[in-house]
Order: C-alpha cells, then structure tokens, then sequence
C-alpha cells in the first residue's frame, strides 16, 4: 500500500496524542510548514514534537501533512516550549518558542540533508512518530508511562486506537486483524496474549501497516500490528500463578510459564476447581492465565446452567518453532503444535420429597435420594506446519 495512504489515514488522528492530560486552560495554537533547506520544497510526514522546556515532558506530536503543512492545538500559552522536527535522512530541526497570544506561526522550518555528516547530529529526543516507508511506526521510549506498563497500556495512549473488552483493537474505526510480535504469531496469535504479557519497556516500537491479501488490487488489505521488541528483550519469560479458596470448599487455582526467543515459544498451562469452570483448548487457559488476562469474554467462566459439580483439571502445551527468526512479508517457515488433557469429575445429587394423602387424618410421606458420579479424560492434540514463499503458501496439518 501507498506510504501515503496510511499519512492520509493517521495524519489527521496524531493530532489528538495526550488530549487526555491537556488542561483546559491550553488554548494556544502552532502551525508552520517543513521544507528542505537546499530545494525548498515540502517535507511530507515528517515528524514533529512538541516539549516542555522546563521537564522535557512530551505534550503533542504528529506528521506533517502532504503539503508538510502542521498545525498544533490546545498548546500551553505563556510557557516556554520546544519543538523538534525529524526526518529520515535530514538532521533534526530543534526550535524553541513560546504562545504568547492564541496563536503563533512558526513560519517555515528548514531541514538540511544530513548525508556524510551522521557523526555530527546530535539526538535530542526519540521522535514520537515517523513513516518507514509503508509503515507507520510509534516509538515507545517516547511515551512515558508507569514502570509497571504492558502493551496495552502503550496502545491506549496513541491517537486513533481503542483497545475494546473482548479484545478487539480498532484503529481509526477500523478493525486490527492480528498482533505479531517481531513479525510472527505471539502463542498463538491472541492479541491479548501479547498486549497484555509484554512489558511496555521492552518494546521498541508499534508498527501499523496494511498488508494486502491480493497484491494486485491495493484496496484489498487488512490492518496489522506488529510490535518490535529491543534487541536485548527478544528472549524473555512470562507466567502467573494464583489460587482461591472460599466456603462450601469452593476452590480454583491455575497457573501458566511461558517462554520465547526469536525462534521458538514455548508455553505451559494448567487449572483445576470444582466451579463449573471449564476451558476447551489450551490455547483459551493460556489466554485466561497469565499476567493480565482478564476481559469481558465469556469462554473461561462459571457455568450456572450446568448439572450438578463439575471438578474440571486441564493442562496443556503450546509450542511454536520459526524456521525463519525473521519472517516478512513474502517469508514464512513455522510449525505449531498443541496439545490439551481435560479430566472431569461430575457429581450429581438429587432429593425429592412425595406426599401421598390416605384420607382426612392420615398421609404416606416418602424420601428419595440419588446421586451419581462420572468421570472422563479428553485428549487433543493438533499441528500445522505453514511455507509462505512470495506470496505461495504450503500447509499441512493435523487436528
């Protein structure tokens, strides 16, 4: 897809960063236009950020326009404030400046080509946003957010996505078909497995790009996600363990351990209760164990209907094996297997009470009681194995 697809598509929502923790008294305004300094003409989505100047703090950011046109709202007036524009292959323009009225205009930013004198540029701050090519890509270090952060929380924060209770991510309305991590399935593919495992520290940045299901007709694509991890988080662990316990001898306990590298994942998962709660696959325990899986699905819950108590115990194992550490586009090689045990006790018991009448004075009353006991074990086991070579793919599998 088009580069400029997507600006025309994310330009307009960068704009909106942080209107959450703006102050209502932030009714100053920036515009300008970026150029070149040698030809003078405009710098499309090139990326601009505006700071505090006394905590640096990052306050808004966004791309410039096609015509490199930008234009900043609801900034402080009266405070001095920083602005930094960057663009591949360009040094980083820095300005300061300050709103004194409602409105200043920054008039024309020049960037000068910095080939051969990459020694030289100094880095002065992570830019928030900047278009990589196709790809719109969001920088993590940029955001500051508490040291406990995952994922999802990073996601929340940018302009134009909405992280929904069953876990369903929209971007601009419009629908997140998958969450890749380095460019592959995260233990199997969940979003929230992945938004909710990840450490806000070890991402380096969110990748949002269309990828085209029929390369000949551009209008035929699906959004993506990917998160790239730091080079020094890409091999990592995960897991939770809990319990409960409460009256009637109520119980439920479950735990999960993940690991992953760049070419293998690996995940344990087990649960036992005596509360109606029963998972159907491995890959629902894991979505329903680890660090923050909890939403408003309904798959791993108390059922209220079912007859009698039922003591489900499950476990299972995920694993996930890239052939290719880093997988495109147009190059796959992985294989995937599962495997899931469920052994069930249920007990049901039953009273019932009959009273006959035999005449005015006299009845015939009678107690019955029953109760049964069963008990079933379930084995699943399943695997693909799936070859993506420009844009021909082989799978096999066995369910």
């Amino acid at each position: 897809m088009k580069p400029f697809l997507l600006l025309s598509i994310f330009v307009w929502m960068t704009t909106l960063a942080f209107s959450q923790k703006r102050d209502s008294t932030w009714t100053g305004a920036a515009k300008g236009i970026v150029r070149d300094s040698t030809h003078d003409y405009n710098l499309p989505a090139a990326t601009l950020a505006v700071y505090l100047v006394k905590d640096s703090s990052l306050i808004s950011y966004q791309l410039s326009n096609s015509f490199g046109e930008f234009h900043f709202a609801a900034l402080p007036v009266k405070q001095p404030l920083r602005i930094v524009v960057s663009y591949m292959g360009y040094r980083s323009f820095v300005k300061k400046f300050t709103i004194t009225d409602s409105e200043v205009d920054l008039k024309t930013l020049n960037l000068e080509r910095g080939e051969n004198t990459l020694k030289e540029v100094e880095v002065v701050a992570v830019p928030p946003v900047q278009m990589n090519g196709d790809t719109l890509e969001f920088n993590a270090d940029a955001f500051r957010l508490d040291p406990n952060a995952q994922t999802e929380d990073l996601l929340r924060v940018l302009p134009g996505v909405t992280l929904w209770g069953d876990g369903t991510i929209t971007i601009n309305g419009r629908e997140v078909k998958s969450v890749l991590v380095d460019g592959k399935p995260f233990f199997g593919g969940d979003k929230r497995v992945a938004t909710q495992n990840i450490p806000k520290d070890a991402v380096d940045k969110v990748q949002v790009y269309q990828r085209s299901k029929n390369p000949e007709n551009q209008l035929d694509s699906v959004t993506e996600v990917n998160i790239k991890l730091k080079a020094n988080k890409r091999m990592g662990h995960f897991g939770k363990m809990s319990a409960g316990y409460g009256s009637d001898k109520r119980f439920e306990a479950d735990a999960s351990l993940n690991f992953f590298s760049p070419g293998i994942q690996l995940g344990i998962v087990g649960a036992a209760n005596n509360i109606n709660k029963e998972a159907a696959s491995a890959d629902e325990l894991l979505r329903n164990s680890t660090f923050k899986g909890v939403g408003a699905g309904t798959e791993y819950q108390t059922r209220f209907n079912a007859s009698g108590i039922n003591q489900p115990r499950s476990g299972g194992v995920v694993f996930q094996r890239d052939f290719i550490p880093n997988p495109d586009y147009n190059h796959e090689n992985r294989l995937n297997m599962s495997y899931f045990l469920k052994n069930n006790v249920n007990e049901v018991a039953g009273n019932s009470k009959t009273i006959t009448s035999l005449g005015k004075d006299s009845t015939l009353t009678q107690d019955d009681q029953s109760g049964s006991r069963s008990t079933n074990t379930n084995h699943r086991f399943s695997s693909r194995y799936d070859k993506l070579e420009n844009n021909n793919r082989f799978y096999a599998g066995l369910l």
